[in-house]
C-alpha cells in the first residue's frame, strides 16, 4: 500500500489518499467531505429529493432504482458543494466541465439499486431519426461516464 498526500494553498482542497490497487485502479481518499459539508448538503437538499430515474431515452423511473434523490445545481450549488466539486475535480485530475454535477441519493430500508443499463442512442433502426430531447445534454457532455467518485 502506498499513502500520500495532495494539498492546495485553499484549505478545503486538502485531502490524504491511499492506493488501494493499481489494477482495478482503487484509491481511497480518507475525510474527503467533512461532517460539516455533509450536514450542510444534507440540509439544502432537507424536502427536496425525487425518485431516482435511469438516464434513457425516456428519463425512466425503474421499479430496481427505488432511492431518492436530487442533482446539486442552480440554487443547490452552494459555495460549499463548488469547494467539493474542486477538490474531486484536482483529485481526478478532470475538468470541473466534464462532470456530471453532484448528486445526493437516500436509500432507506428495502430500496433499491438493480443492475441497469444508462443509455442514451438514435434508435438503431432508423440513425436518421431525431435524438430524444431529453438525452441531448447528456450526449452534449460527452456520454458515457469515465470515471465514479
Amino acid at each position: 500500500m502506498f499513502c500520500c498526500s495532495f494539498s492546495l494553498d485553499e484549505g478545503y482542497n486538502a485531502f490524504e489518499t491511499e492506493i488501494i490497487s493499481w489494477a482495478p485502479r482503487v484509491i481511497y481518499f480518507y475525510d474527503f467531505v467533512s461532517k460539516d459539508e455533509v450536514d450542510h448538503i444534507k440540509g439544502i437538499v432537507n424536502g427536496k429529493l425525487e425518485r431516482s430515474k435511469v438516464v434513457s431515452d425516456k428519463n425512466n423511473v425503474i421499479e430496481g432504482r427505488s432511492s431518492y434523490g436530487q442533482f446539486l445545481t442552480a440554487d443547490l450549488r452552494t459555495d460549499v458543494v463548488k469547494h467539493i466539486e474542486e477538490r474531486i475535480a484536482n483529485a481526478t485530475h478532470l475538468n470541473l466541465e466534464y462532470g456530471e454535477g453532484m448528486y445526493v441519493l437516500r436509500y432507506q430500508q428495502g430500496q433499491k439499486y438493480d443492475p441497469h443499463t444508462d443509455f442514451c442512442t438514435h434508435n438503431s433502426d432508423d440513425r436518421k431519426k431525431e435524438i430524444d430531447p431529453s438525452c441531448k445534454s447528456f450526449l452534449a457532455r460527452g456520454g458515457d461516464r469515465v470515471a465514479t467518485f
